[in-house]
């Protein structure tokens, strides 16, 4: 039996305090054996080739495909912030080695704001050719909200809708709310929708109905269940595939 574990059996017998620190001393012994075990694959002062597969703002649309050489290891890809939307309308960006399975990485539309900053990514070239990525995100938002794209697929999108709703106190005279996506999902989505009272402190009590998403809108109905017109305030979020 190690000396480390015989001090934390050892601990149990005291304080708590005393117990704390053998558990922190032994966390950090475990920590120690980690970032050994990681020099093992890349040593110390050893630093990844970073290459840039895009030079410019690809055209509208453009699915692009950027060839590495292949060859064993790890690489990074960056990529500036400037080049992570089209001239146009959105599109991808390819990395392959012309074998295994490619890197695919999305272009938003000109319109949008990337929010997340330049991109840089950790890849691998596997043995047989793929490109294989640790995991990345890219944010974005554009008049409709906001999205984040995961390197898995991934994609997540949110925003609000303000105006004002009559009163409607039963389901069959709820008022028709819909809003266009920021970005198309592939296939449909999973939606999640609250309404309150401009984010004030009131009376009313609003019912939210029959939400859904089609890919490309959301769309619900809410009855408010109060005696004259209120400021509404929709809040919206989205779950489901950019790929």
């Amino acid at each position: 039996m190690s000396d480390k574990f015989k001090s934390t059996l050892l601990a149990q017998n005291n304080d708590p305090l005393e117990i704390q620190k053998a558990d922190l001393d032994l966390l950090k012994k475990i920590n120690e054996v980690q970032i050994n075990v990681e020099s093992l694959y890349r040593p110390e002062g050893i630093t990844l080739t970073t290459f840039q597969p895009l030079t410019s703002v690809a055209a509208s649309g453009a699915n692009v495909t950027y060839t590495l050489p292949f060859a064993v290891g790890e690489r990074k890809a960056y990529i500036p912030q400037a080049y992570l939307k089209t001239a146009g309308n959105a599109g991808t960006l390819t990395i392959t080695t012309g074998s295994g399975t490619p890197l695919v990485i999305p272009l938003s539309a000109s319109t949008d704001t990337i929010t997340s900053g330049d991109a840089l990514i950790p890849v691998y070239i596997a043995p047989d050719g793929s490109v294989v990525a640790e995991s990345w995100s890219i944010s974005g938002s554009n008049t409709n909200g906001s999205y984040v794209k995961y390197g898995d697929g991934t994609m997540e999108q949110w925003g609000s809708q303000g105006g004002s709703i009559g009163s409607s106190t039963s389901p069959s005279s709820a008022i028709i709310y819909a809003g266009t996506l920021p970005v198309s999902y592939v296939g449909s989505a999973s939606v999640s929708i609250n309404a309150t009272e401009n984010n004030a402190i009131g009376g009313a009590r609003y019912e939210v109905y029959s939400a859904y998403s089609t890919g490309t809108i959301w769309r619900c109905a809410i009855a408010n269940n109060y005696s004259s017109t209120l400021g509404l305030l929709i809040n919206w979020m989205t779950i489901g595939r950019w790929k």
